[in-house]
């Protein structure tokens, strides 16, 4: 089963979405003096990607500085942490290692491939069912609830029963959920699993759900009961039920409120909407969402498009970048169970060529390898990881963005209006990337990267 195709719907809004105190991770020093002794590349090469994995880490305020502890100095010298770390070539120093990073903390280490998916323990199944089965007595009372599913579906102009098609779908819909999480609450083995390796949290991933299987985080399963993962069991339910339920919006972004009735209807985020107002955690309890209209009430301005259609775009390109880390997790996943790029896996050629494009487009080590087939190592794995993680947060500063930040250098006519918001959807990505720090260390090559990405959207696989 093709990545794309089983993580097609990703769900990363603002109530599963991790702490802030969430970080990228490096692989572990074993596996670092691993990939420097076999010399399958070149010692800069690994050196300049840890680089950047440590650069990333002090970004975010979560490498331990010169002092020796959990809180990081943001004026920690990289470069005297580099020569801490491979005081000679070919050498790791774990001592000097582990001063920075927490060799048992796994938000900071990346241990193994084999736990990002799996069944939950014995001991957190009871707590699941429970919280699957909450979960599904608010999708009943929703199903019920017709001026709820009027305020958030809304109704249409036409006959009676016409104009209530959305609520209509969104009744069945909510019924369909509910059936299916009382399903899964007694199939958990056989149904769910989980991530206890931690990759999602860090993609910012809460889930994905396909061919029956519900995936959720680590936290999800130890916490059911909270508010934020009964909403996800909901989400990642309603695509179960409905192949035509998607991500198209989220409710922290641009646009959830003011999306067209043929978008909610078949919005997953829109399926957690009115269980969050029962349970007190909406941000929009009691209003009535109108297509179109902003929250003055009136019609969206074209900074106001612009903005939502750029959100839109980061979310694609993150999407295809939790792509290339799955791919790249499960092709290592294949090289250390002894496999290699056989007729009866994946197409040799086009996956050798796939992953050399992405290895030179995202500073991973492959193109660099003196060897064939390319090995996966973590060190590629923890980069795509990190490069998703940071996509994301780039997005994150399209809501923020100024009106020059968006709007500037678009020409003040109204001709071709559609046009002139694809342009500044390329300028509001620009200063995102700007305003979040350089994906690369090149402005241009984020900018190829974040097309590349976004142009990928469910094509990454070869």
């Amino acid at each position: 089963m093709k990545a794309d195709k089983r993580l097609s719907r990703l769900d990363f809004s603002e109530s599963t979405r991790p702490p802030s105190g969430a970080r990228l991770r490096v692989p572990s020093s074993a596996e670092l003096q691993n990939m420097l002794s076999v010399g399958s590349v070149n010692d800069a090469v690994v050196l300049s990607r840890v680089r950047k994995l440590l650069e990333r880490m002090n970004r975010e305020g979560r490498l331990y500085s010169l002092t020796c502890n959990a809180q990081s100095d943001l004026d920690t010298d990289l470069d005297r942490v580099m020569k801490d770390i491979f005081p000679l070539p070919g050498q790791i120093d774990q001592s000097a290692y582990e001063r920075y990073i927490n060799p048992a903390d796994r938000t900071m280490v990346y241990q193994t491939v084999r736990e990002a998916i799996i069944t939950p323990h014995k001991e957190h199944r009871d707590k699941l069912k429970l919280g699957l089965l909450a979960a599904a007595g608010t999708a009943a009372v929703a199903a019920q609830d017709v001026d709820g599913l009027k305020e958030v579906f809304g109704v249409t102009e036409g006959s009676e029963w016409l104009g209530y098609i959305y609520v209509i779908t969104a009744h069945q819909n909510y019924l369909a959920i509910q059936k299916r999480l009382s399903e899964l609450a007694f199939n958990i083995e056989s149904k769910i699993t989980t991530d206890y390796n931690l990759d999602a949290r860090e993609a910012f991933v809460s889930g994905w759900a396909s061919n029956g299987v519900l995936h959720v985080r680590a936290k999800i399963v130890t916490e059911p009961l909270a508010t934020s993962s009964k909403a996800t069991f909901i989400h990642e339910a309603a695509h179960l039920v409905n192949s035509n339920i998607k991500d198209y919006v989220y409710d922290d972004k641009p646009g959830f409120d003011t999306a067209a009735a043929e978008t909610k209807i078949n919005n997953a985020a829109h399926y957690e909407e009115l269980p969050k107002r029962y349970w007190g955690v909406s941000a929009y309890k009691g209003k009535t969402f109108t297509p179109g209209l902003s929250n003055s009430g009136k019609s969206l301005t074209a900074e106001e498009k612009i903005r939502q259609k750029a959100v839109n775009y980061f979310r694609m390109a993150w999407h295809s970048a939790v792509m290339v880390q799955d791919m790249l997790r499960d092709v290592r996943k294949e090289q250390l169970n002894g496999k290699r790029f056989d007729k009866g896996w994946w197409s040799e050629a086009k996956m050798d060529t796939r992953l050399h494009e992405l290895s030179q487009l995202m500073d991973l080590t492959l193109h660099e390898q003196w060897g064939w087939p390319p090995e996966i190592t973590l060190l590629d794995v923890t980069t795509a990881e990190s490069i998703a993680r940071e996509v994301h947060m780039a997005g994150d500063h399209v809501a923020k963005l100024s009106k020059d930040q968006i709007m500037s250098p678009l020409p003040p006519q109204k001709l071709l209006q559609f046009l002139l918001e694809d342009q500044g959807v390329i300028i509001a990505a620009n200063s995102a990337l700007k305003a979040h720090g350089s994906l690369l260390g090149d402005p241009n090559r984020d900018l190829k990267l974040l097309f590349w990405l976004h142009d990928h959207y469910e094509k990454v696989w070869p």
